[in-house]
C-alpha cells in the first residue's frame, strides 16, 4: 500500500484558501472545514445547492473477478447490480461499495483506504486492489438543485428517472473522464463526483461556474457533515 505523507494537500487547495476557507485536519490531509458559518453553509445546503472537497474519503479500485466472497468479506449479501451503490456499515465507519462494471467497482470512505485493504483480502480470486486515493481528487454536490449543476456538465443523464438515489456511472464531466455517484443526504439530494487530481482546480472551477445559476457556493466539511 502506497504511504502516507505526514500531511496531503488537496489539489483545490489554492482555491479554497483564496476564499477564505479555515483548514482542518482530515486523515492527514488539509481540508477546508467552513468558508463561512456552519450554520450559513448548511442552511444554502437546504436551501439550494454546495460544493464541497471530499478528496480525502479513502478510494480503493477493486478490479478483476469481483466474486461473493469478496462482496460477503465486503457485508453485502450477493453481487450488487451494475451501475448501483451499495452502503455498509462497518465499525470503521461507513463504506460505499460502487459497482462500475462485472470487473471493476470503487470502495470509499470517510476514513482511510487501508481499511478497505483490509477488507478485501478475503478474497481467493483472480481479482486485485489499487489504491487511489491520492490520484482521484473528489467533489461532492450537495442540495435540492444540485441536478440542475450537473445538467450542463455532463453527458449522464442524472435525472431521478435515469440516475436515482445509489447509482452510479462513469463518462465525461466538463470534458474530463469521471466517476458519478448518487448518495443522497437525508432526503437531500446529493452527488460525488471522482476525477484525476490533475483536474482539480479546473473542475472546482468548472463547477461553480455551472452552479451559479442555481446559487451553487463552497461549503466546509462541517456543514456537509450536518446534512
Amino acid at each position: 500500500m502506497q504511504e502516507w505523507n505526514p500531511v496531503a494537500l488537496s489539489a483545490i487547495q489554492p482555491r479554497h484558501l483564496s476564499l477564505g476557507a479555515t483548514l482542518v485536519e482530515t486523515n492527514k490531509w488539509l481540508l477546508p472545514a467552513r468558508y463561512s458559518t456552519v450554520e450559513e453553509e448548511t442552511e444554502h445546503l437546504r436551501a439550494s445547492a454546495g460544493v464541497s472537497d471530499i478528496s480525502s474519503n479513502g478510494k480503493l479500485a477493486l478490479q478483476g473477478e469481483i466474486d461473493f466472497q469478496i462482496l460477503q468479506a465486503l457485508g453485502q449479501s450477493g453481487p450488487g447490480a451494475i451501475g448501483t451503490v451499495g452502503k455498509i456499515t462497518h465499525e470503521s465507519g461507513e463504506i460505499v461499495i460502487a459497482r462500475l462494471a462485472a470487473d471493476d467497482a470503487l470502495l470509499l470512505t470517510a476514513g482511510r483506504s487501508s481499511t478497505l485493504a483490509g477488507l478485501v483480502e478475503h478474497g481467493d480470486t483472480c481479482s486485485h486492489t489499487v489504491d487511489m486515493t491520492s490520484v482521484l481528487a473528489g467533489l461532492a454536490i450537495v442540495g435540492p438543485r444540485a441536478q440542475s449543476v450537473l445538467t450542463g456538465l455532463t453527458e449522464i443523464d442524472t435525472s431521478d428517472v435515469a440516475f436515482p438515489d445509489l447509482s452510479c456511472a462513469q463518462g465525461m464531466v466538463a470534458e474530463v473522464r469521471a466517476t458519478l455517484l448518487r448518495v443522497d443526504r437525508r432526503g437531500v439530494p446529493g452527488y460525488e463526483l471522482y476525477f484525476g487530481r490533475d483536474y482539480g482546480e479546473y473542475m472546482w472551477d468548472s463547477v461553480l461556474e455551472a452552479g451559479e445559476p442555481a446559487g451553487l457556493t463552497p461549503v466546509g466539511a462541517e456543514a456537509l457533515a450536518k446534512i
